[in-house]
Protein backbone atom coordinates (compact mmCIF):
# COMPACT_ATOMS: atom_id res chain seq x y z
CA UNK A 1 0.00 0.00 0.00
CA UNK A 2 0.99 3.19 -0.80
CA UNK A 3 0.22 6.90 -1.06
CA UNK A 4 2.24 8.11 -3.95
CA UNK A 5 1.32 6.54 -7.16
CA UNK A 6 4.87 4.54 -8.54
CA UNK A 7 5.44 4.24 -12.15
CA UNK A 8 3.81 1.08 -12.91
CA UNK A 9 5.95 -0.30 -15.60
CA UNK A 10 9.12 0.58 -14.55
CA UNK A 11 8.70 -0.80 -11.00
CA UNK A 12 6.94 -4.18 -12.63
CA UNK A 13 3.25 -3.76 -11.53
CA UNK A 14 1.01 -5.34 -12.86
CA UNK A 15 -2.01 -2.90 -12.26
CA UNK A 16 -3.15 -0.57 -9.30
CA UNK A 17 -6.34 0.27 -7.67
CA UNK A 18 -6.27 3.76 -7.59
CA UNK A 19 -8.18 6.82 -5.81
CA UNK A 20 -8.11 9.50 -8.18
CA UNK A 21 -7.71 9.87 -11.97
CA UNK A 22 -4.37 9.79 -13.07
CA UNK A 23 -3.07 13.26 -14.03
CA UNK A 24 -3.36 14.72 -17.52
CA UNK A 25 0.60 14.66 -17.98
CA UNK A 26 1.06 10.81 -17.03
CA UNK A 27 -2.51 9.52 -18.54
CA UNK A 28 -0.56 8.59 -21.50
CA UNK A 29 1.42 5.51 -19.59
CA UNK A 30 -1.17 4.41 -18.49
CA UNK A 31 -4.42 2.55 -19.15
CA UNK A 32 -7.69 3.49 -16.74
CA UNK A 33 -10.83 2.25 -16.06
CA UNK A 34 -13.37 3.65 -13.81
CA UNK A 35 -14.28 0.93 -11.11
CA UNK A 36 -16.56 2.85 -9.08
CA UNK A 37 -17.85 6.45 -8.60
CA UNK A 38 -16.63 8.17 -5.13
CA UNK A 39 -16.47 11.83 -4.26
CA UNK A 40 -15.15 13.40 -1.47
CA UNK A 41 -17.66 14.65 1.13
CA UNK A 42 -18.17 17.66 3.83
CA UNK A 43 -18.98 15.75 7.54
CA UNK A 44 -19.48 16.80 11.20
CA UNK A 45 -20.33 14.66 14.04
CA UNK A 46 -23.14 15.26 16.30
CA UNK A 47 -21.69 16.78 19.44
CA UNK A 48 -19.74 19.44 16.93
CA UNK A 49 -23.17 20.49 15.69
CA UNK A 50 -24.47 20.95 18.88
CA UNK A 51 -21.78 22.95 20.16
CA UNK A 52 -21.07 25.29 17.30
CA UNK A 53 -23.96 25.21 14.97
CA UNK A 54 -23.92 23.51 11.27
CA UNK A 55 -22.67 26.09 8.46
CA UNK A 56 -25.71 27.25 6.06
CA UNK A 57 -23.32 28.21 3.68
CA UNK A 58 -19.67 27.58 2.26
CA UNK A 59 -19.34 31.17 3.21
CA UNK A 60 -19.61 30.10 6.53
CA UNK A 61 -16.80 27.37 6.96
CA UNK A 62 -14.73 30.22 7.29
CA UNK A 63 -15.96 30.49 11.14
CA UNK A 64 -15.95 26.74 11.52
CA UNK A 65 -12.95 24.78 12.94
CA UNK A 66 -11.80 22.51 9.17
CA UNK A 67 -9.49 19.67 9.60
CA UNK A 68 -7.08 19.74 6.96
CA UNK A 69 -5.49 16.26 5.56
CA UNK A 70 -2.05 17.72 3.80
CA UNK A 71 -1.40 15.04 1.30
CA UNK A 72 2.51 14.63 -0.16
CA UNK A 73 3.81 17.90 -0.64
CA UNK A 74 0.67 19.73 -0.13
CA UNK A 75 0.19 22.40 2.52
CA UNK A 76 -2.62 24.95 0.89
CA UNK A 77 -5.76 25.06 3.35
CA UNK A 78 -8.56 25.60 0.78
CA UNK A 79 -11.19 23.07 -0.28
CA UNK A 80 -12.37 22.96 -4.32
CA UNK A 81 -15.88 22.04 -3.98
CA UNK A 82 -18.38 21.92 -6.82
CA UNK A 83 -22.23 22.77 -6.02
CA UNK A 84 -25.15 19.92 -7.28
CA UNK A 85 -25.32 22.69 -10.04
CA UNK A 86 -21.67 22.31 -11.16
CA UNK A 87 -20.67 25.29 -10.18
CA UNK A 88 -16.74 24.93 -8.42
CA UNK A 89 -16.14 26.86 -5.59
CA UNK A 90 -12.37 27.48 -4.17
CA UNK A 91 -13.08 27.61 -0.34
CA UNK A 92 -10.20 28.66 2.35
CA UNK A 93 -10.48 26.66 5.59
CA UNK A 94 -9.14 27.63 8.50
CA UNK A 95 -8.51 25.57 11.91
CA UNK A 96 -6.27 24.62 14.83
CA UNK A 97 -5.80 20.80 13.65
CA UNK A 98 -4.32 19.60 10.68
CA UNK A 99 -2.50 15.86 9.40
CA UNK A 100 -0.91 14.15 6.67
CA UNK A 101 -2.90 10.94 8.22
CA UNK A 102 -6.79 10.65 7.21
CA UNK A 103 -7.30 8.59 9.59
CA UNK A 104 -6.13 10.78 12.40
CA UNK A 105 -8.96 13.79 10.94
CA UNK A 106 -11.54 11.28 10.88
CA UNK A 107 -11.03 10.36 14.39
CA UNK A 108 -10.46 13.66 15.17
CA UNK A 109 -14.13 14.62 13.43
CA UNK A 110 -15.52 11.94 15.49
CA UNK A 111 -14.76 13.32 18.38
CA UNK A 112 -16.04 16.46 17.66
CA UNK A 113 -13.04 19.01 16.72
CA UNK A 114 -14.61 20.16 13.27
CA UNK A 115 -15.63 19.41 9.97
CA UNK A 116 -13.36 17.17 7.60
CA UNK A 117 -13.98 17.22 3.57
CA UNK A 118 -13.16 13.02 3.21
CA UNK A 119 -14.04 10.15 0.54
CA UNK A 120 -17.53 8.80 0.94
CA UNK A 121 -16.72 5.46 1.04
CA UNK A 122 -14.61 5.67 4.22
CA UNK A 123 -17.27 7.52 5.88
CA UNK A 124 -20.42 5.78 4.99
CA UNK A 125 -20.53 3.27 7.52
CA UNK A 126 -19.89 6.50 10.49
CA UNK A 127 -23.18 8.10 8.60
CA UNK A 128 -25.28 4.84 9.05
CA UNK A 129 -24.50 4.84 12.37
CA UNK A 130 -24.77 8.21 13.24
CA UNK A 131 -21.27 9.13 14.60
CA UNK A 132 -20.94 11.60 11.74
CA UNK A 133 -23.57 13.62 9.56
CA UNK A 134 -23.32 15.38 6.08
CA UNK A 135 -23.24 18.96 6.31
CA UNK A 136 -24.15 21.52 3.24
CA UNK A 137 -24.61 18.17 1.24
CA UNK A 138 -25.72 20.34 -1.81
CA UNK A 139 -21.17 20.37 -2.61
CA UNK A 140 -18.75 17.86 -2.70
CA UNK A 141 -15.17 17.43 -4.24
CA UNK A 142 -15.59 15.25 -7.09
CA UNK A 143 -12.27 13.67 -7.61
CA UNK A 144 -12.11 11.16 -5.95
CA UNK A 145 -13.07 8.05 -8.20
CA UNK A 146 -11.73 4.23 -7.88
CA UNK A 147 -9.57 3.76 -10.98
CA UNK A 148 -8.02 0.44 -12.11
CA UNK A 149 -4.87 1.27 -13.40
CA UNK A 150 -2.49 -0.45 -15.83
CA UNK A 151 1.12 0.21 -17.65
CA UNK A 152 -0.05 -0.05 -21.66
CA UNK A 153 1.37 -3.41 -22.85
CA UNK A 154 1.16 -5.05 -26.11
CA UNK A 155 -0.83 -8.07 -24.63
CA UNK A 156 -2.25 -7.66 -20.91
CA UNK A 157 -1.56 -11.73 -19.33
CA UNK A 158 -4.97 -13.21 -19.05
CA UNK A 159 -4.39 -13.24 -14.84
CA UNK A 160 -4.49 -9.72 -14.76
CA UNK A 161 -7.46 -9.16 -17.24
CA UNK A 162 -9.58 -11.58 -15.23
CA UNK A 163 -8.38 -9.52 -11.81
CA UNK A 164 -9.59 -5.93 -13.46
CA UNK A 165 -12.82 -7.69 -14.34
CA UNK A 166 -13.54 -9.19 -10.63
CA UNK A 167 -12.93 -6.34 -9.51
CA UNK A 168 -15.09 -4.01 -11.99
CA UNK A 169 -17.69 -6.58 -10.99
CA UNK A 170 -17.42 -6.25 -7.04
CA UNK A 171 -17.24 -2.28 -6.73
CA UNK A 172 -20.13 -1.88 -9.02
CA UNK A 173 -22.73 -2.15 -6.64
CA UNK A 174 -20.57 0.20 -4.19
CA UNK A 175 -22.60 0.54 -0.93
CA UNK A 176 -21.05 4.08 -0.08
CA UNK A 177 -23.33 4.76 -3.38
CA UNK A 178 -26.25 4.79 -1.17
CA UNK A 179 -26.31 7.09 1.73
CA UNK A 180 -28.33 5.34 4.75
CA UNK A 181 -30.91 8.27 6.34
CA UNK A 182 -29.67 8.89 9.84
CA UNK A 183 -31.18 10.97 12.10
CA UNK A 184 -29.43 14.87 12.26
CA UNK A 185 -29.57 16.99 15.38
CA UNK A 186 -31.88 19.78 15.37
CA UNK A 187 -30.68 22.27 14.80
CA UNK A 188 -31.72 25.84 17.06
CA UNK A 189 -31.05 29.35 16.91
CA UNK A 190 -28.98 28.90 20.47
CA UNK A 191 -26.93 26.34 18.44
CA UNK A 192 -26.58 27.74 15.21
CA UNK A 193 -23.50 30.32 13.98
CA UNK A 194 -24.83 33.43 12.42
CA UNK A 195 -23.84 34.06 8.93
CA UNK A 196 -21.88 36.83 8.33
CA UNK A 197 -23.92 39.72 6.47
Amino acid sequence: LTESLPDLAAEGFDAAVWLWAPSRANSAKWSARLLAHNERILVASPSYIAMHGEPASINDLAHHECLAVHESDDRGSSWLLTHSSNVMHNIKINGALSSNSGELVRDWCVQGKGIMLRSLWDVSKLLGTGELVRVLPEYAMKDANIQWLAPFRPHTPLRVSLLRDYLAEAFRKAPWLVEPQTKRPSRTKASQRSSPS
